[in-house]
């Protein structure tokens, strides 16, 4: 496993219940992360998100309000964004496969189910980090590629996309850039 130095990461935690938004910016608190933004709700993090954009959100699901997918897509997707393509990891007690696949379709990076261990989300940061995925701005969808293997499809397989359909962005960012220094 890859080992990091995170002190110069800033970080974005939005979750509504207070004991587990305080144990997560402890987490993040012990691996070096000194920059850890709170926000108890997808309306006050889009806030705080647009005064200073953090290297990475980690974000609920199930919360009043704005929820964690309605976030995604206003981060996304909103022309107020500031960081579009900011890494998004989603923290959620839903962990059944159909609402993983929504969350991966929402344009997250990374997915940890409740209960976690600080292993979990120390691992999908090293992720994020180690692995970083092409951006996609399609017509119904704006995130990194969900594709994770790195197979290339030709003949009557392949699925044809025009340049009209969808754009491919190289991730940039702090995070990318400060976490591997």
């Amino acid at each position: 496993m890859s080992m990091y130095t995170l002190d110069n990461l800033s970080i974005l935690v939005v979750e509504d219940n207070p004991h587990v938004l305080k144990m997560i910016a402890q987490i993040l608190n012990n691996f070096g992360v000194m920059d850890v933004r709170k926000a108890t709700n997808g309306d006050d993090a889009f806030v705080e998100f647009s005064y200073a954009p953090p290297d990475l959100v980690i974000t609920d699901w199930v919360m009043d309000g704005m929820d964690g997918l309605e976030l995604i897509k206003k981060i996304r997707t909103d022309e107020q964004s500031p960081a579009p393509m900011v890494p998004i990891i989603m923290v959620t007690g839903h962990s059944e496969r159909y609402r993983i696949v929504e969350a991966r379709d929402s344009g997250i990076n990374e997915f940890v189910a409740k209960p976690f261990s600080p292993k979990a989300i120390y691992d999908r940061i090293v992720a994020i980090i180690d692995r970083p995925r092409k951006f996609i701005r399609g017509n119904n969808y704006v995130g990194p590629d969900r594709r994770r293997q790195d197979k290339h499809f030709t003949g009557d397989e392949r699925r044809g996309t025009s340049s009209d359909e969808t754009e491919e962005m190289s991730p940039e960012g702090p995070a990318q850039e400060e976490a591997a220094a």
